[in-house]
């Protein structure tokens, strides 16, 4: 096993030498041209591009508001967070992610679900574990998961509460069962690219640098509290049966709601436009689309500026 971790370690210190260095990061440091540089690479655009231009102005502008901001020392970012609505609104979105991705997730204990459906023997841990699915997507797509998600573990509560797995533990796999396994991997599927990832990109993009230092601990210590849900799951499966399967489902059903009420999806937002899409009044089902034809309206502006400075005559001087 400890072979096959150095896999993936390898291919990272591989490729790592040949990734670009974050242009916001750049300006933060006063390298500007490296950024530009770096934001071109990245868009494989040339560095006079309108789109480009428009970018690298709005990170400049953006790093310098940033740095106006700052409070000294640990509290100043910390006063700060919680003096502007638009940055104590999504800490309290970031807390709550993480909460619910604890409550909507039972891939913690693999060998007592295992049992659970009636499978025993030293080869039971190994029929749920060993899927894992990764995608970058947009926040929604949480609420949209969960749907599937929720099926699954209907389907898994009723094939207990219907055929008593637990009563008549075996090595082997009856039919139903295995369709109990299959949905099991399936709900995996629906989690690992929904609730496993989008609360750790979501609180990676809504904040603005100048407050991390505040914030990433916070989401770090709620991650670490929620894990709770975890430590209990053997008692839960003890005490509840085919019920913890309906727990989760409940859970998972009440997630969406959420996040279509509460979390505005972030994607293709840029990160110096984020804090627009929690502007009072906003509603979040509605903040993504109003955001994003703001800026296609400013970029068509941009555009058009720039071809008609490009069509002005130059001046020569001698």
């Amino acid at each position: 096993m400890s072979g096959v971790q150095l896999i993936p370690g390898g291919l990272l210190a591989l490729g790592a030498p040949f990734l670009s260095e974050s242009p916001r990061w750049l300006v933060n440091r006063d390298r500007n041209d490296d950024a530009v540089k770096s934001l071109s690479k990245i868009r494989n655009l040339p560095a006079d591009h309108p789109y480009l231009v428009e970018e690298v102005s709005a990170i400049e502008a953006a790093v310098d508001h940033e740095k106006s901001l700052a409070g000294a020392g640990f509290f100043g970012p910390v006063c700060t967070v919680f003096s502007d609505n638009k940055l104590v609104v999504p800490l309290l979105l970031g807390l709550s992610l993480f909460a619910w991705q604890n409550a909507t997730g039972i891939n913690y204990y693999s060998p007592t679900i295992s049992k659970s459906i009636g499978v025993t023997g030293t080869h039971a841990s190994l029929l749920t574990t060993g899927v894992t699915v990764s995608s970058s997507s947009s926040t929604h797509s949480s609420g949209f998961c969960s749907v599937g998600g929720a099926f699954c573990m209907y389907y898994i509560a009723a094939y207990i509460a219907i055929a008593k797995p637990q009563l008549h533990p075996t090595t082997t796999l009856s039919s139903g069962g295995k369709s109990a396994i299959a949905f099991f991997y399936l709900w995996t599927v629906f989690y690992s690219p929904s609730w496993n990832v989008t609360p750790w990109v979501f609180t990676a993009e809504v904040f603005p640098q100048h407050t991390s230092t505040s914030s990433k601990p916070a989401w770090q210590l709620a991650t670490d509290y929620t894990r709770s849900i975890a430590r209990f799951t053997p008692q839960i499966f003890t005490a509840m049966g085919y019920g913890v399967y309906l727990f989760f489902a409940g859970l998972m059903v009440l997630s969406i709601a959420f996040v279509f009420l509460f979390v505005p999806d972030t994607k293709q937002v840029p990160l110096e436009r984020m804090e627009e899409i929690f502007t009072p009044g906003f509603p979040a089902w509605r903040a993504h689309s109003t955001v994003m034809r703001e800026l296609r309206v400013e970029r068509r502006r941009i555009k058009e500026l720039l071809r008609l400075l490009r069509r002005l005559p130059r001046r020569r001087y001698r």
